[in-house]
């Protein structure tokens, strides 16, 4: 199989396939972490241009396939949409999308709200978890933190 590659996300068509990706992958692998309210809030936000222009979005392609996608808000500060193609996954695409924005981002620490689905991702990264599951606006989360230096 032939290697992925990461890239910043620019054209318009390139957001638009991350965020198709973004909401496949989220109602396929976290249904236990969301009710109807809290797809409803995810799909606000993933169609909400304003908020939207303001992510730094990479993606992993193999060919002009997008396979994975992670984003960030807030300068870096927060992560805000990591997700890969279940049939990519154990391919070590995720570590390679956080390794390459991490090059790029200038925030000493990262934050993520985290599914409960991907917990074991973000710690095998290096998150630590910060504060206890919540749930709101229909999302059940964890939240965790990365320290860059």
């Amino acid at each position: 199989m032939e290697s992925a590659y990461i890239k910043r996300l620019n054209s318009e068509s390139e957001v638009i396939q991350a965020l198709e990706l973004s909401l496949r992958v989220f109602t396929e692998c976290n249904t236990a972490d969301y009710n109807e309210e809290g797809y409803h809030y995810f799909r606000r936000f993933i169609e909400d241009k304003t908020e939207v222009s303001q992510l730094l979005m990479y993606g992993a392609f193999i060919g002009k396939q997008l396979l994975g996608v992670i984003s960030f808000k807030e300068e870096g500060k927060h992560l805000s949409l990591f997700f890969v193609d279940k049939d990519y996954r154990n391919l070590k695409i995720g570590k390679k999308l956080f390794n390459f924005a991490l090059q790029d981002l200038e925030a000493a620490h990262i934050l993520v709200r985290s599914s409960t689905f991907a917990v074991e991702v973000y710690k095998h990264l290096g998150f630590k978890v910060i504060e206890k599951q919540r749930t709101k606006n229909g999302l059940t989360s964890i939240l965790m933190e990365y320290n860059i230096y």
